[in-house]
C-alpha cells in the first residue's frame, strides 16, 4: 500500500508543485543559522512549516483519477485535515498530513514565494 501511495504522490506532484526544490537549489528556503523557521498560513488558524510542504494543489485537479485516488487513500488513513469548512479550493500535501484549505492554491503559492524572497 505504501508503494502505491508513493506512486500516487509522485504523479500528484507533477500537476502543480511548489518550487521549493528549485528555490533550495538557489540557496533560498534553508534554515538560517539563527534557527528561524518559516511557516505558511493555510487558513482557519492553521500554519505548517514551509520546509514540510511538498506540494500545493488546486482542488479542481482532484477530479482526475490519480488525485481522486490519492485523496481517498489519505481519507482512508485519516491523514486529511479539512480546514476549509467543506468548501476546499486547494489541498496541501505535507510530510505528515494533507490539508484541505478554503484559500486558493495560487494565493498559497504567492505566500510561499513571498516568504522565500522576503526573508532578508
Amino acid at each position: 500500500m505504501m508503494k502505491s501511495m508513493k506512486k500516487s504522490l509522485r504523479k500528484l506532484c507533477i500537476n502543480f508543485v511548489v518550487g521549493i526544490k528549485n528555490l533550495a537549489k538557489k540557496g533560498m528556503g534553508r534554515r538560517r543559522s539563527g534557527g528561524i523557521n518559516m511557516f505558511l498560513h493555510l487558513g482557519s488558524d492553521t500554519v505548517v512549516a514551509l520546509e514540510d510542504v511538498i506540494s500545493i494543489n488546486d482542488y479542481k485537479l482532484s477530479r482526475s483519477v490519480i488525485n481522486r485516488d490519492f485523496i481517498q487513500q489519505m481519507k482512508d488513513t485519516n491523514s486529511i485535515i479539512d480546514i476549509s469548512g467543506n468548501q476546499p479550493k486547494s489541498f496541501i500535501v505535507t510530510k505528515y498530513k494533507v490539508y484541505l484549505s478554503a484559500i486558493s492554491s495560487m494565493t498559497l503559492r504567492k505566500r510561499a514565494d513571498n516568504l522565500f524572497y522576503n526573508e532578508d
